[in-house]
């Protein structure tokens, strides 16, 4: 029992009594459901187009030719029906938020075990502009629910149907494809993820006589790319932005907004990148690259479009951090400017009834990170060794 350090006792203790990553989850899912109950919408241009369509479709008309992508608005449709709502679209975009955390978690745990799955679990609910981008009318929320389910799923033949609606909410999760090859997906699967973008696109074809892309109502599939000087313009963007807190747009310097910036640390970006030789690392790689160049062929780059290939990126990146614990302290310090950013985009654009709830979730985050690494370091024997010389090194001798 004497060679039993406090730092084993605690960390046998807590592997035993404690379920430290069902306590983290339900920390973060309980932080979102109270935001959802306590927060009142900010409506933007956007939504209209989603909660129109909604509307539409409750009349008994699949009218695609109303601006934007429309896959996940589906689901409103129930809620729209039994309570007539104008803000179907968030009220449901909204409650499917909640789930992002276990989401999170179950797909980090997939792939690289329960402690990448709190990992995990802690980077998407650290992304403001994806996880309460509902409370404007936007459906990234519920986009990034369905990637997430896609990979979780990508063993199994499932998978297509996932990721066959996020492609009808923004194309850019067909990106995925590298990382479903990889994963063994059947063609005939793939095909049938593909089919659902490919019968939406003809039935808005039909309807529209072209092909829209989403809300931008100037732009179809006939003058979206402006030649690869511009897209090698965009890429510059892109390059700069993913590798910063914060991003400015040189030569047009009034599009910097807020929200024009990596929503996530750069420092998952670079680690994400480097992780070649890791589990899943070359398909997550190619398919963050993939991800990221699908938003350069068009007029600008829009870092709500960035978010699918720099999230790939970050789960490619769970592996070294699992590795390098310490290396969450400093991550977690560039987090933070991204809810300081949220908070001044929330000021502009959302109603002042927004509280400081949702901006009190990046200290829930903060403080989960630390426990987790706490906790981590106890159950790792080469920390546990360490913290231990150190201790008897300053521990006053009998």
């Amino acid at each position: 029992m004497q060679n039993r350090t406090w730092v084993s006792l605690v960390g046998g203790f807590t592997s035993r009594i404690i379920n430290i990553p069902s306590i983290i989850v339900a920390v973060l899912t309980i932080a979102y459901t109270y935001n959802y109950f306590t927060q009142e919408f900010s409506p933007t241009g956007d939504f209209y187009h989603y909660q129109s369509f909604v509307e539409a479709l409750a009349r008994g008309t699949l009218d695609l030719s109303i601006p934007g992508f429309h896959g996940v608005d589906i689901f409103a449709l129930p809620y729209y029906l039994l309570t007539r709502s104008p803000t179907a679209v968030m009220n449901v975009n909204g409650f499917i938020a909640i789930f992002l955390p276990l989401t999170g978690y179950l797909t980090g745990k997939s792939l690289y075990g329960k402690w990448g799955g709190v990992l995990l679990s802690c980077i998407v609910a650290s992304m403001p502009f994806v996880t309460f981008s509902y409370l404007l009318g936007f459906t990234n929320s519920t986009y990034i629910l369905f990637v997430l389910l896609t990979i979780l799923l990508a063993h199994r033949k499932e998978a297509w149907m996932p990721w066959g609606i996020s492609m009808i909410t923004k194309p850019f999760s067909v990106c995925l494809l590298p990382f479903l090859l990889s994963r063994g997906m059947r063609r005939q699967h793939l095909v049938y993820g593909l089919l659902i973008p490919a019968i939406y696109a003809g039935i808005q074809y039909m309807q529209l006589g072209t092909l829209s892309l989403g809300v931008h109502t100037e732009m179809d599939a006939g003058n979206f790319f402006r030649g690869f000087g511009h897209m090698l313009k965009n890429i510059h963007v892109a390059a700069h932005g993913i590798f910063s807190v914060h991003d400015f747009k040189a030569w047009n310097p009034a599009g910097t907004g807020m929200q024009n910036m990596l929503h996530t640390s750069p420092i998952f970006v670079v680690l994400g990148l480097l992780a070649w030789t890791e589990k899943h690392g070359i398909p997550l790689i190619l398919s963050g690259i993939f991800g990221i160049l699908l938003n350069t062929i068009l007029p600008s780059i829009d870092f709500f479009y960035l978010d699918t290939g720099v999230l790939l990126l970050t789960i490619a990146a769970i592996p070294i951090l699992l590795r390098h614990p310490l290396l969450l302290p400093i991550i977690v310090i560039t987090l933070n400017f991204q809810w300081w950013y949220f908070e001044r985009f929330s000021d502009l654009r959302m109603n002042p009834s927004v509280t400081n709830a949702v901006f009190n979730t990046s200290y829930i985050f903060d403080v989960l990170v630390i426990l987790w690494l706490i906790i981590y370091l106890f159950h790792n024997k080469r920390y546990v060794r360490i913290i231990h010389a150190i201790y008897k090194s300053i521990a006053p001798q009998s």
